[in-house]
């Protein structure tokens, strides 16, 4: 079986990268996701996750969701160089399918590399709903 654990290079690791990323973000987000980005001196994305127990109370939804988060960031990481990303869960994502879950995801993350082409931004800061 293939090793499809996030590479160390692609995590943010410790309170000092996670401060520097809440510090100074731009952000995306819809009525479940909140995504917090600043770009990086680097070449590659690096993700971290922020999911609190109040806003899913088990540790079974936690990983599953974290799983969700990894697999999206995964497939477009290569579109997402010399960002630091963190994703946020809110407490509405405990209505939605696994499905729905990693769709709605996948939307924003590719409004997210759409912006990074084009240079066009909408206003991220709204909810779409």
């Amino acid at each position: 079986m293939k090793n499809s654990r996030l590479p160390a290079e692609n995590r943010l690791v410790g309170s000092i990268e996670f401060r520097s990323v809440f510090g100074h973000h731009l952000k995306y987000r819809d009525r479940n996701w909140i995504i917090l980005f600043r770009g990086n001196d680097r070449l590659i994305a690096r993700l971290g996750m922020a999911i609190t127990k109040k806003n899913v109370r088990k540790a079974v939804q936690r990983n599953r969701l974290r799983r969700i988060i990894r697999e999206a960031f995964r497939i477009r990481k290569d579109l997402l160089t010399g960002l630091d990303i963190v994703v946020l869960v809110s407490y509405s994502i405990n209505t939605l399918t696994r499905k729905e879950q990693a769709t709605t995801l996948g939307n924003l993350f590719d409004k997210l590399i759409l912006q990074r082409k084009t240079g066009v931004r909408e206003i991220p800061h709204k909810c779409d709903e």
